[in-house]
């Protein structure tokens, strides 16, 4: 399971299609006269938000393939 998470992390810190996001999507949501703080908390909420999906997604992923070989052993399909 680690080596999932860490496979889909560094996809996605490595992807350019994510940095591309911030910089086109997130500053029609901050206004010119806000600071900056307001910025880092929309990125950081947003962050915590994808590490929280893609973390569940690496966890019952790697459930159902546990399951699904332990359910082959026992059919007698794998040996």
């Amino acid at each position: 399971m680690c080596t999932a998470f860490s496979e889909g992390f560094l996809t996605n810190v490595l992807n350019p299609k994510v940095s591309m996001f911030y910089l086109s999507a997130f500053p029609q949501f901050i206004s010119t006269n806000e600071g900056a703080m307001n910025a880092y908390a929309l990125v950081t909420a947003h962050s915590i938000v994808n590490f929280m999906w893609y973390s569940a997604m690496v966890f019952m992923l790697s459930r159902i393939k546990n399951l699904q070989t332990m359910l082959s052993l026992r059919s007698g399909q794998i040996q």
